[in-house]
């Protein structure tokens, strides 16, 4: 090729650049954020627990205040009253514990965790809490006693309690004897057969 023929070449105007340009407003949001807000369900809240007696001791309230934050526990459920206004319906088994050295009686209630036979007229103050349907056979009593037990033990000073029971299972209610007050740990079906009636006459 001659260097007029190059010349040439260098001296062709070359192709002016094209320019892309796109009409579509830039979104103000990137693309993986919906535009439209997700709309989630209110999550149900517990309906606050029954007001504690101005005239119940000491440590039955700060049981109270940890109990109604229990996962286990339905809070509207935790009653405190004296043991003239809770009494249970008439001829209700009481929960009993087995003494130690006796002889366990065939078809016995060993559901319970007090040392006395008889559970009515030996304390002040009656505390009631229900576990949440469907947990009573699933640990949610046994949670709960624990729950109890610590607390009261932990207190200034520690509240005397009977030995836990070893057994597994509490048939839908455990009861704790703390000296001047009983707490009632049970199922929806329990608290509903024994003390329904004596809740519904404090309510109104």
């Amino acid at each position: 090729m001659s260097m007029t023929a190059l010349r040439s070449l260098v001296r062709a105007p070359r192709p002016a650049a094209r320019c892309l340009s796109f009409s579509a407003t830039p979104r103000a949001t990137p693309w993986f954020v919906d535009d439209e807000p997700v709309r989630r369900p209110r999550l149900e809240v517990a309906e606050d627990a029954p007001s504690v007696p101005d005239a119940a001791p000491a440590p039955l309230k700060a049981l109270r205040q940890t109990l109604v934050q229990s996962p286990h526990l339905d809070r509207a459920s935790v009653f405190v009253a004296q043991q003239g206004e809770l009494q249970p319906e008439p001829a209700v088994a009481h929960p009993r514990e087995r003494r130690h050295g006796a002889r366990r009686r065939r078809g016995g209630n060993y559901s319970g965790e007090t040392l006395y036979d008889d559970a009515g007229g030996l304390w002040d103050w009656i505390m009631l809490a229900q576990v949440k349907e469907g947990t009573e056979n699933r640990g949610g009593i046994e949670a709960v006693v624990r729950d109890v037990r610590r607390t009261l033990s932990s207190m200034d000073p520690p509240i005397a309690l009977p030995l836990n029971q070893k057994r597994g299972t509490y048939n839908g209610w455990a009861m704790i004897d703390a000296g001047s007050f009983a707490v009632h740990i049970m199922s929806k079906p329990i608290r509903d057969k024994f003390f329904g009636s004596a809740l519904a006459r404090l309510k109104h």
